[in-house]
């Protein structure tokens, strides 16, 4: 289960809570729990930070794209060689990569070449990378767009969803301006 992006203390707090509807803490977390869910659907990914393990396999190029970025740190690259007999090498994060911060931080790494004897992922050859992804803060458009999606939620479970399609509406659309910038790209 993913960690809700948004408090319930920090939703009270907020312009998008209902004060004329009382709404248990309990209940409410459940709410922003789905909230939570609903954004990571949506944008195609996970915002909080946490370690990964991706296995790929080697197509002879310097970089390699991670599935959940921006990245955090780097663990180990662990090149698993189709040599006879196999081989596996194990190198740690600052002997053999280098994490490159670009603006859109979509989690490029590239070989750093302080290990001449391969200067690229080698076709064939099965890597197995450990990293941390994510945020350690999440980002405010994904905390105001969880934020959002929760007051439509609440909005329909109090029927006031029907009575308010305008609002709706407006609600919708600021989501997905708050959250097209930071979905998964597909190449």
């Amino acid at each position: 289960m993913t960690n809700q992006y948004v408090t319930a203390d920090e939703y009270r707090a907020t312009l998008l809570s209902m004060p004329n509807k009382s709404i248990s803490d309990s209940a409410l977390d459940g709410i922003l729990q789905v909230a939570t869910e609903e954004v990571e659907k949506y944008t195609e990914r996970v915002f909080a930070s946490a370690y990964y393990t991706e296995v790929f396999r080697g197509d002879g190029s310097r970089t390699h794209l991670v599935y959940e970025y921006p990245i955090i740190s780097i663990t180990s690259l662990i090149e698993n060689t189709i040599a006879n007999p196999p081989v596996t090498l194990t190198y740690p994060s600052t002997t053999r990569l280098l994490r490159l911060t670009d603006n859109d931080a979509h989690g490029r790494i590239e070989l750093d070449g302080l290990d001449t004897s391969t200067v690229s992922f080698g076709g064939g050859a099965v890597y197995t990378l450990i990293y941390r992804g994510g945020y350690l803060t999440i980002p405010a458009g994904v905390r105001h767009a969880t934020s959002l999606w929760a007051a439509e939620l609440l909005r329909q479970n109090y029927g006031m969803g029907s009575a308010l399609p305008e609002v709706t509406a407006l609600t919708s659309e600021q989501i997905v301006e708050l959250l097209n910038p930071i979905r998964r790209r597909r190449i």
